[in-house]
Parts: C-alpha cells; structure tokens; sequence
C-alpha cells in the first residue's frame, strides 16, 4: 500500500500538468489591427485564464510619418510588443513580410506557416480580420486574413481539435 501512494504523489503534479491550456491565437498583419478591434476582448479572456499568443504577418515598416521604413518598423513593432506585455499577451511572433507588399508574398507560404504555428501554440479560438469587409481599404489585412481564413477552412476540423 505505502509504494503505491508514493507513486501517487509523484505523478498528482504531472495530472495538473497535462490538463489542457486554454489558448488563444491572434492572427494579424499589424500591431494596430488587433489591439484596436479586439484588445478588449483578449484582456478579458486573459482575465479568464486564457494564454494569448500573436502571429503577425507584416513587419509594419510603412505605417509613419518623418521615419525611414527601417525605423518605423523597429518602433512600431517595439510599440506593439509593449501593448502586447501590457495587455497580458504571452508572446508576439513576427513573420516580417514586406508590409503594404503581402501581395507579392505566396499565399501558399504564409498558410504554411500558419499552420506551422497553429501546430505549436495548438488554441482553440483563433482571431483574424475578416477578409470580406469592403469598407476598410487596407489590403494587408485582406491578405492577412485570407490566408488565416484559407487555412482554418482547409484544415477540415475544428480549430484545436487534432493539431
């Protein structure tokens, strides 16, 4: 009786380990995007225990005024990730395409990574800015969400359920 209590105890911390995390992942093509339409709502799943990670897909070098590109985006990005620490986000991951240029940029590329990462943060809501919204004119977030979009349909199963 004593040997399998020990074993007990020793494995007790290792069931809390292995229940599922509840994880969010936030798919953009600027800090900007995100912190303004759902900043709110990520602070409130943070609240709720939620991990928040960013994938963002531009590197944000032409959103500035009197700066070269090259400063823009070493400022904006810094900027980015001190709103991301402030709102409680675990990490941001920067893909660095060309910002104002994901055109150019394979669509089959960026769904690629995209999934790289959805198979390693593994979360069970995602966010992405809704590629068919004609009112707003900026076509990286198009670009952005397409590929977002593209990838969570073509998974065939629900976000988290088997990656």
């Amino acid at each position: 009786m004593r040997p399998l209590r020990s074993v007990f105890l020793l494995l007790a911390p290792l069931c809390v380990l292995a229940q599922p995390q509840k994880s969010v992942l936030v798919i953009t093509s600027t800090p900007s995007d995100y912190l303004m339409a759902a900043g709110g709502t990520l602070a409130n799943l943070i609240a709720q225990g939620y991990t928040v990670n960013v994938v963002q897909i531009g590197n944000d070098e032409k959103n500035s005024i009197g700066l070269s590109p090259a400063d823009s985006r070493l400022a904006n990005n810094r900027e980015g990730e001190k709103a991301a620490k402030t709102l409680g986000i675990r990490e941001v991951y920067v893909l660095n395409h060309k910002s104002g240029e994901l055109g150019h940029v394979s669509p089959n590329e960026i769904r690629n990574q995209l999934f790289g990462l959805v198979r390693h943060y593994k979360p069970q809501i995602i966010f992405h800015p809704d590629p068919w919204v004609h009112y707003q004119p900026d076509w990286d977030q198009f670009f952005s969400a397409r590929a977002a979009e593209e990838f969570s349909y073509g998974a065939g199963r629900y976000v988290g359920e088997g990656f």
